[in-house]
């Protein structure tokens, strides 16, 4: 598949300096159930050699390190500030994790290095999926293990699709009688509205289309075995509306991007119009809600 487009990855990085640790902040509250649970599904055991890629500000890296005791984990990113960000965590933190700034479509690691590869909502920055998945494949350990997941906040087929349009349904249904703000799907709206002049592209071009067809697809050609996928989320509820405003713009590349180089008045006017509608909310019994989740597959590479 060719996946080459106009994204800048090397800008979409640097889109995170100066928002990394609230983006630590925020997303360790949303994300840790799925770092778990991601790192459960690589099958990490004590010893084992670990290679987060697309580490952020190490999330996963700290969730796996609790399995791989006596072993070891390397997380990378293409952002500095995510980096140096996870590097200072994980020595506040007493932590034995190693961070560093890498391409994950081009590792500066050796081949067959690792015993288990995971990536936790990452890959859809990737340009290139191709060249991503191959470099997974190439540095994990004959029968090594991958576990890498894509945030979407909701299922995007079968049955727990179904229960979920139906429970949004209902939930919908009664905003007449008890407001909700949802994350991140009404603040992107509003961001696009208000700024919709030329940013730097938001998505990478695989990613715009049926996501887990392609990655699907990606892994099998790549020649990984025992393929499995499924969804698992999650809902937070904030209590602050400030708190609710910094998360997103920390967390939601659309916001974030869109913010940055709109003019600073009109993005303060903005923020104090969306902080006032979540007071209203919650002042009106109703709940300022993070609906996050991911698509997660696991995978073996063959012996």
């Amino acid at each position: 598949m060719d996946m080459t487009e106009k994204f800048n990855k090397q800008a979409d990085a640097a889109s995170y300096t100066g928002h990394s640790e609230a983006y630590d902040r925020y997303m360790s509250r949303l994300s840790e159930p799925l770092a778990k649970h991601l790192c459960e599904l690589a099958g990490i055991r004590p010893g084992d050699h670990v290679l987060d890629v697309g580490c952020g500000t190490g999330i996963a890296s700290r969730a796996a390190s609790l399995s791989a005791s006596r072993g070891a984990i390397l997380g990378v990113d293409l952002s500095d500030a995510m980096v140096a960000t996870a590097t200072h965590q994980s020595i506040n933190a007493g932590g034995k994790q190693e961070f560093r700034v890498m391409d994950a479509e081009a590792l500066d690691l050796p081949e067959a290095s690792f015993d288990r590869v995971i990536s936790l909502n990452a890959v859809s920055h990737f340009p290139s999926i191709d060249r991503a998945v191959a470099e997974m494949m190439r540095v994990l350990k004959p029968n090594g293990r991958l576990a890498i997941s894509f945030g979407s906040g909701r299922p995007l087929s079968g049955f727990p699709l179904v229960r979920y349009a139906t429970r949004l349904g209902i939930r919908m249904a009664a905003r007449l009688w008890r407001p909700w703000l949802r994350a991140p799907q009404d603040l992107e709206r509003r961001a696009i509205s208000r700024f919709p002049g030329a940013v730097d592209e938001i998505h990478t071009q695989w990613s715009l289309g049926p996501r887990e067809n392609v990655l699907g697809q990606t892994l099998r050609e790549a020649g990984f075995l025992e393929l499995e996928s499924h969804w698992r989320g999650s809902e937070v509820l904030f209590q602050s509306p400030q708190e609710f405003w910094d998360a997103q713009e920390a967390i939601v590349t659309n916001v974030r991007k869109r913010l940055a180089v709109a003019p600073p008045a009109e993005v303060a006017a903005f923020r104090v119009e969306y902080l006032d509608t979540a007071q209203k909310v919650l002042g009106r019994g109703g709940q300022l809600s993070y609906c996050f989740g991911a698509v997660f597959f696991s995978a073996r590479k063959p012996g």
